[in-house]
């Protein structure tokens, strides 16, 4: 009776051993697995912090990059961010108004007219000014159209303005037409009128004339 219960306390501790070890690995392979996951989000983590922005950015992302700043006034933001884009430029844009020789913000249709301040590396001065060039001609491409588009858009409703003032003239002239066949109407029953009562009151005459006719 002892042995057999000598042999089963064994047997039960080789199994509780044999689970023990079972969880030990387990444990381990999740907490490596753990430290994997761990030390690769510091490492995104730490390179997203150290990632310097390119392109298009804040004018305190670009000045933190410590290469000195110069800066442009544009008029047209979106034709300067396509061209910038061709060029690879870094650079950030600041909004501000078109400010007179007193200082005062130039006003245009009851608003401030604005512009653009655009910073960019002291180092891309030559890359700029290439892009710069490229957004000029891009720009002034813009205006030419904006200025035919507006050109016709007078056209159109000058056009219209000249189709009105000639209905309204038409108008005018057939009212004025009217009116003057209807004086030229009242002249006449008035002169017949005239006619009708002189030869009421002068019944002789009218006989005299009668025999002259004959």
């Amino acid at each position: 009776m002892q042995e057999e219960i000598s042999e089963r306390t064994i047997a039960l501790g080789e199994k509780g051993t044999k689970f023990t070890a079972e969880m030990l690995m387990k444990m381990m392979r999740e907490y490596l697995n753990f430290m994997k996951s761990a030390i690769k989000s510091a490492a995104e983590k730490n390179k997203q912090k150290n990632l310097i922005p390119h392109g298009k950015m804040t004018i305190e992302d670009l000045v933190k990059q410590n290469r000195g700043a110069q800066a442009m006034v544009i008029d047209d933001i979106g034709d300067w961010d396509t061209i910038a884009a061709k060029f690879g430029v870094d650079y950030a844009a600041v909004q501000a108004p078109v400010l007179d020789e007193q200082g005062n913000a130039v006003m245009q249709d009851g608003k401030p007219l604005m512009q653009y301040n655009v910073y960019f590396k002291a180092q891309d001065l030559d890359v700029i000014t290439e892009a710069f060039k490229a957004y000029t001609k891009e720009h002034d491409k813009h205006l030419e159209r904006d200025a035919e588009k507006a050109h016709k858009k007078q056209e159109k409703v000058q056009k219209k303005e000249e189709k009105k003032e000639m209905k309204t003239k038409k108008k005018e002239q057939k009212i004025q037409k009217k009116k003057e066949r209807k004086n030229i109407k009242k002249m006449i029953k008035k002169n017949k009128a005239r006619a009708d009562k002189f030869n009421r009151d002068n019944p002789e005459k009218k006989r005299n004339r009668g025999e002259r006719s004959l």
